[in-house]
């Protein structure tokens, strides 16, 4: 059994194998992807304060406007197989899982192809245990902040 400097440590190399070092693989974080959502993030709420900068262990990952903010990204999911038949047009969905409940607010970025489409800003009681949010998902609208596509 891994203790837990090991785990991290054997993650980060994971993260680094399959997605290549880069500039943010070879920072403080041992997911790329969750690293590089809160870079974004940090750049769409200007006056944001990363609080991963110099530990990872907090429970939320930016401080803005006195809001506790927790980061997630999601990459478009398309199913792909019905039934046992192949589906030929299926427009996808984004989702979101919570993982603290320390935080007040969480941002949302829906990807394709790791490219940002959307920003979110979800308050804590509209989350839930997490969230899909659609093309075509009026529900969450309100919280939209950015829609490229």
């Amino acid at each position: 059994m891994k203790n837990k400097n090991e785990l991290r440590l054997y993650k980060r190399e994971w993260s680094r194998k399959h997605n290549g070092v880069t500039k943010e693989s070879l920072s403080n974080s041992c997911t790329w992807r969750g690293r590089r959502a809160e870079m974004i993030a940090l750049q769409v709420l200007e006056g944001s304060v990363d609080m991963n900068k110099d530990i990872m262990n907090k429970h939320y990952d930016i401080e803005w406007n006195g809001l506790k903010i927790d980061v997630k990204s999601s990459n478009l999911y398309k199913r792909k197989i019905k039934r046992g038949k192949p589906i030929k047009k299926c427009c996808g969905w984004w989702v979101f899982h919570k993982a603290t409940t320390d935080s007040d607010k969480y941002f949302c970025i829906c990807m394709i192809s790791n490219i940002p489409v959307r920003y979110y800003l979800i308050p804590q009681d509209a989350f839930g245990n997490g969230i899909t949010v659609g093309w075509k998902s009026e529900k969450f609208d309100k919280y939209l902040l950015n829609k490229t596509l």
